[in-house]
């Protein structure tokens, strides 16, 4: 529960929506790889990954303003 909290708390929902969708997509190990590579790809060229980056830099917590499913396409 204490990693699970965590995650919400910190973690881009973007990139969690890409995790959980690998997860459940029940793709080959190659698959999985190509898939995690596009989507996280994608995922570098937003703001979030800018607040990413400063929140961790700054020692505080995110301020997210993407959703679950921007930029992440289906699996």
């Amino acid at each position: 529960m204490a990693l699970a909290r965590e995650v919400a708390a910190e973690a881009n929902p973007a990139s969690v929506a890409v995790s959980k969708r690998l997860v459940w997509a029940d793709l080959d190990l190659d698959a999985v790889e190509r898939e995690e590579t596009r989507a996280h790809l994608a995922l570098l060229g937003t703001d979030d990954a800018l607040e990413g980056a400063a929140a961790w830099r700054e020692r505080r917590a995110p301020d997210w303003r993407g959703k679950a499913g921007d930029h992440t396409g289906p699996a």
